[in-house]
């Protein structure tokens, strides 16, 4: 049986996977169809300065919220573990809007 900290291990793993999934749907989109592909306001504006910046910003956000949700589950193990399920769902709906981005376009 895993431990509490291994399941919110695996669920990071899974935010990080999902994140790395939608900068790479978002950037064949926005290669194919221009930067009004991209819903996000703030990353639209980011990937107009090209790939390598929009990594940066991606995987930097990523990697913040790695390290907040990590160092907060030590004190608030209940609320970063709900968190990060509330992150994943939100994120899994992204993917499904490019899936069907992709399907219409």
């Amino acid at each position: 049986m895993l431990s509490s900290r291994s399941k919110l291990n695996i669920l990071l793993i899974i935010v990080a996977i999902l994140n790395i999934i939608d900068l790479l749907a978002s950037w064949q989109l926005i290669s194919k169809y221009g930067l009004e592909m991209e819903l996000n306001p703030i990353m639209r504006w980011v990937f107009g300065f090209g790939l390598v910046p929009t990594v940066l910003v991606k995987m930097g956000m990523l990697l913040l919220f790695l390290i907040v949700i990590t160092l907060g589950a030590r004190k608030y193990f209940r609320l970063a573990y709900m968190g990060t399920w509330v992150v994943i769902l939100v994120m899994g709906a992204v993917i499904l809007v490019h899936v069907a981005n992709s399907i219409i376009k």
